[in-house]
């Protein structure tokens, strides 16, 4: 028997492909340039964009309106105050329009987008992400957030 998903508010489930970002680390700046295309959805260009930035493991969260949809392909280039674990952000990206009655819906979204450093221009990739953790009484430690393993190293 084939799987079934339901989705009762009708988001549409956007793909990684559509949406892409990248950050930058310059002294307390945290620099976010995202880009995406969403012409090949059913969505209204008067639709809003909303970007959530969450500092996974800690209860740091940043809200960003981006401006109206129009024809679904942009991009954009946020800077703010460097959040905790920089190399740990996490997007979320949603796609809301208000209803007749005024009340934001979710009409699409895309969650868990790991933006690339833009300052890592080495050849090969670490398949761990790894972070520098002065507090650690041992000299490594492997943990899972949000189910993705990060190697902590002390400083």
């Amino acid at each position: 028997m084939a799987e079934v998903q339901f989705n009762y508010t009708g988001r549409i489930k956007l793909q990684p492909q559509d949406v892409v970002a990248s950050y930058r680390v310059e002294g307390d700046l945290q620099h976010l340039a995202l880009e995406w295309n969403l012409e090949q959805y059913p969505l209204r260009s008067s639709c809003y964009v909303i970007l959530e930035v969450e500092a996974v493991g800690t209860t740091d969260i940043r809200r960003f309106e981006l401006g109206d949809l129009g024809d679904g392909a942009r991009s954009t280039s946020l800077s703010f105050q460097k959040l905790r674990n920089p190399e740990l952000i996490r997007l979320r990206f949603k796609v809301v329009e208000l209803t007749e009655v005024g009340l934001p819906m979710i009409r699409a979204e895309l969650d868990g987008i790991y933006p690339s450093d833009e300052s890592d221009n080495s050849s090969s990739r670490s398949f761990l992400k790894i972070v520098k953790d002065d507090d650690l009484d041992v000299s490594w430690q492997l943990r899972f957030d949000d189910n993705l393993p990060v190697l902590y190293l002390s400083g």
